[in-house]
């Protein structure tokens, strides 16, 4: 949060993980790894050069940053290019006191829409040509429990509504305009997204069950720090467990049945379980949670 208002000022944003719990550290997502929302090839990795107190107390500097008296910001200086190493090992090689991270821009205008599905499997095919054709900033698929959890409002009420009424699987494309002619960007982005629906036979629509306002409630929690008392994997239960891999769009259903099996065998209600695909590198993989 604290970070999202920081650049503001500056008419940039952070790239974040799916609603971030308040409490999360910027620093720590991006060095862990989480998946970011924007599967744009270039925020593939958005950690650049970094400060490390290594164990024996020795400062270390990744990238340009290794040169004297910089901080500058491109990770394959001097050497090797050690910003990796240190990525997704948990404190565990030495103590990362400052990190610089890639940002994107504020978006002037922006569109969100929503496709409904049946099946995971039946989404692989749209992202993949959606992605292909580098249509839109945020593009992640929730089912309706994970949906329904981050929509709800009056709690349990809404939820329960919502988790009846919505797809069992709902995909959330933002399509954004960056500060130069934006409405001319997000008018062709559309238009491809139209085509590639027209293709496919899917329908791009502005919300789904017909809940009102969803692209405002959207872009609303996609652009402001989440609410401290309310983290919304915690809502239903008042924990969560996160099981996730990075795989390929086309397997994506083979797991997710898989896990559905495991579910009915220990007499876990399936309908509990909550489903997140996140595209990586333009759909060249997703993370799968």
């Amino acid at each position: 949060g604290h970070l999202q208002e920081a650049l503001k000022e500056h008419d940039q944003m952070p790239l974040t993980p799916l609603f971030p719990h308040p409490q999360m550290s910027a620093m720590t997502s991006s060095l862990e790894r989480n998946p970011m929302l924007i599967p744009k090839y270039e925020y593939a990795e958005p950690v650049l050069t970094m400060e490390v107190v290594l164990p024996q107390g020795d400062i270390f500097k990744t990238g340009t940053a290794s040169a004297a008296r910089t901080e500058e910001a491109y990770p394959e200086g001097p050497g090797i290019d050690f910003y990796r190493l240190f990525q997704g090992a948990q404190g565990t090689l030495g103590i990362v006191t400052w990190l610089n991270i890639k940002t994107e821009y504020r978006p002037k205008h922006q569109k969100v829409f929503f496709i409904p599905f049946k099946k995971i499997e039946d989404a692989a095919d749209p992202i993949y040509r959606i992605q292909r054709r580098h249509v839109g900033n945020e593009c992640f698929l929730l089912n309706n429990f994970n949906m329904a959890q981050l929509l709800a409002e009056e709690w349990p009420k809404d939820f329960e509504d919502y988790r009846e009424k919505l797809p069992p699987y709902t995909l959330t494309v933002v399509i954004a305009g960056a500060p130069r002619r934006p409405l001319e960007r997000i008018a062709y982005e559309e238009e491809a997204l139209n085509e590639i629906a027209a293709e496919l036979l899917f329908q791009p629509a502005a919300t789904v069950a017909g809940i009102a306002g969803l692209q405002d409630i959207m872009i609303e929690k996609l652009r402001s720090p989440q609410k401290e008392d309310s983290y919304w994997k915690t809502r239903y239960k008042g924990s969560s467990q996160d099981i996730f891999f990075i795989t390929t769009m086309d397997r994506a259903g083979d797991f997710q049945r898989k896990v559905m099996e495991v579910c009915t065998r220990f007499n876990y209600p399936a309908r509990d379980v909550g489903v997140y695909l996140q595209p990586l590198e333009r759909g060249r993989a997703c993370h799968l949670e």
